[in-house]
């Protein structure tokens, strides 16, 4: 007997990505459509970009040279990468004793940071307009998404008022 694969609960009540659904109607238009939207896992880098990594491969005989383009690194980071953004957040801002997770973009960072913090049943702030992989990562975690309105009225900065609500709200028992 066979089982036939089933997509999870919380796939099915994710968010449909918005680019996608944008690229989706900009495709069905008779005139070209210009995106300036994030770049999309199947993109390939501008012709530039791999001329410029040809270049500079090409220009040493250090083999280890090519172990920084390619290959997994660490989920925080690589030590050389953090050892410097550590020095400058000492010497450049003052900052002392902290530590620094470099994540290969801001939709990893938060999703490690709602895998860490968050259970499943939890609720999390999100204030709106909000980036919409941020939600999605709640949704497929089964966190609550609080949502929080911020205007341009207050340049966007939160209510501390709406805040102190939203938790009282939502706290945990």
């Amino acid at each position: 007997m066979t089982r036939e694969l089933s997509i999870s609960t919380r796939s099915k009540n994710t968010d449909y990505p918005t680019i996608s659904a944008i690229l989706n109607i900009a495709s069905k238009q008779a005139e070209p459509v210009s995106t300036l939207c994030q770049g999309l896992v199947y993109w390939v880098p501008p012709e530039e970009a791999t001329q410029t990594l040809d270049c500079q491969l090409r220009s040493t005989d250090d083999v280890s040279q090519y172990k920084k383009i390619h290959g997994y690194t660490p989920d925080y980071g690589t030590d050389d990468l953090r050892g410097e953004l550590i020095k400058k957040l000492q010497q450049q801002n003052n900052l002392t004793d902290v530590n620094v997770i470099v994540t290969a973009g801001a939709n990893q960072g938060f999703s490690s940071i709602v895998s860490c913090l968050c259970d499943v049943g939890d609720a999390a702030v999100l204030f709106r307009p909000y980036y919409f992989n941020h939600i999605m990562a709640l949704q497929l975690s089964n966190v609550e998404p609080v949502l929080i309105d911020c205007s341009a009225s207050n340049q966007y900065l939160p209510n501390p008022n709406d805040i102190r609500k939203a938790l009282e709200k939502n706290l945990k028992n």
